[in-house]
Parts: C-alpha cells; structure tokens; sequence
C-alpha cells in the first residue's frame, strides 16, 4: 500500500535523478547539488535555471528527453495537486501553486 504522498515523491526523485544523471560532469550538476541543499535559496534556483538552459541550448536531444520525462509526469506525481468548490452569491475563491505569484482579489 502506498503512502500519502509516494507518488509525489517518485515522480519529484525520477526528475531529480534524471537531471542528476544527464548532468553529470557539468556546471549544471553543482547547481543541481546545490539546490538539493538550499531548495528555498533564490539566488540558486536561478543559477541551476541558468546551467540547466545552457546544458540543454548545447544539446538538444537532451531538451527533447527532458519533455518527454516532463510529459509523462502528472502534476500529481511533482507534488501539484489542487481542488475548490465554492458557491453562493458573490463567493469567489482562488488557487495558485509555483513561485512568485501574485493575486488580486476585488
């Protein structure tokens, strides 16, 4: 039986191991280590975005390997799930996931 959450760790782990492994030897993959130590850290969450694109602009069939892992992904399995349900006259609701977003609600 699974647990709460194994599928968002498997599917958060099958990315993480795939990009540990396609950046090995690279700039990319100190960024990666990096990140795995600091996750919250900004600054190096824009290096690996940084490392990442360079590592995927110089190889192409990487990028194209990279989307079909991301394709084969479920929200659910990256930790992304969301549900609402709101009624009434005037009842409004809101729901965000990811960084750096911004809501208005009048």
């Amino acid at each position: 039986m699974k647990k709460a959450g194994d599928s968002t760790t498997e599917g958060a782990g099958r990315l993480y191991r795939w990009l540990q492994d396609k950046l090995a030897g690279r700039r990319a993959n100190e960024a990666l280590e990096d990140l795995r130590a600091q996750p919250q850290d900004g600054n190096v969450q824009a290096t690996l975005r940084v490392q990442l694109r360079k590592a995927l602009e110089a190889e192409p069939p990487l990028a194209e390997e990279l989307a079909a892992l991301l394709g084969e992904l479920t929200p659910e399995s990256l930790g992304v799930t969301q549900a609402k349900s709101v009624s009434g006259d005037g009842a409004a609701g809101i729901q965000v996931a990811g960084n750096g977003n911004a809501v208005n609600v009048r």
